[in-house]
């Protein structure tokens, strides 16, 4: 699902000029700032001397990881016709979701998620002495465990 960004653009940095460039961009978005902050940031006195990125606004940077980056499984919608209780008029729902095979292949081909997917439960501790146990995810949780240890058994 995601390409090798150096074949594609002959830069590990993709669509972007460069690490700084890149970096820019990927803050920006992880910021969560409206469009209107972004254009500000962008016009302000600390980038306005520096070489023009590739995208100059808030739009020009989500047009271009639009059309740079892979797409997102799909959602798909199933209909599905529910009867009434004791002869009512039936009703047609909306069924949306995504195939789950896909989110899986687009979550493990995620380079940015690389050595952050946990694929068995851990035990974390507060210290050394292993006395008092650190939960902070599922994967350090009980019933990761659990669950895991039920599908074990034979």
């Amino acid at each position: 699902m995601h390409s090798n960004l150096l074949d594609t653009y002959g830069s590990p940095y993709g669509p972007f000029q460069n690490d700084v460039e890149w970096d820019l961009a990927w803050n920006l978005v992880r910021s969560g700032l409206s469009n209107k902050w972004i254009d500000s940031l962008l016009k302000s006195p600390l980038l306005r001397d520096r070489p023009s990125p590739t995208f100059i606004n808030a739009v020009q940077l989500k047009r271009l990881l639009d059309e740079h980056l892979p797409p997102a499984p799909r959602f798909q919608v199933t209909q599905i016709e529910v009867e009434g209780a004791s002869g009512m008029d039936s009703e047609t729902l909306e069924l949306w979701g995504r195939d789950p095979l896909d989110c899986v292949r687009e979550l493990l081909g995620d380079p940015l998620l690389n050595g952050h997917i946990d694929y068995a439960p851990r035990r974390d501790y507060v210290d050394g002495s292993c006395s008092e146990r650190l939960y902070s995810e599922y994967a350090t949780g009980n019933h990761m465990w659990t669950t895991q240890a039920s599908r074990l058994r034979y």
